[in-house]
């Protein structure tokens, strides 16, 4: 992909991550709520399949998840971004299983 190709693929991408980050309510990891993370940019869209590895889903809804600034680089990223987490959904629904369970002994 040139760089032209590039530019063109972030405005296309642009508008569905804008109204992803509008309809969430909190983050799909912590579950901290929106609130004022937005207007800090806290609060983030991710890709779960990355543009560069499938550009085809860029706009894809189902292809993006809303997480704050710690969940994106902790969980998704694996405090690197350079790397990426294939079964992120997974891991997100295994970290809120733990999470309650530590909930329910208090």
């Amino acid at each position: 992909m040139n760089p032209i190709q590039s530019i063109r693929l972030k405005w296309q991408y642009r508008k569905p991550m804008q109204a992803a980050l509008n309809a969430a309510t909190e983050c799909a990891c912590c579950r901290t709520k929106k609130g004022w993370l937005r207007f800090v940019g806290w609060f983030t869209v991710h890709h779960i399949v990355p543009v560069h590895v499938d550009p085809g889903q860029a706009c894809d809804p189902n292809n993006m998840v809303c997480l704050c600034r710690f969940c994106h680089w902790v969980i998704a990223h694996g405090r690197d971004w350079k790397q990426w987490d294939p079964k992120l959904l997974e891991t997100i629904a295994a970290l809120r299983r733990i999470l309650a369970g530590r909930l329910m002994q208090k």
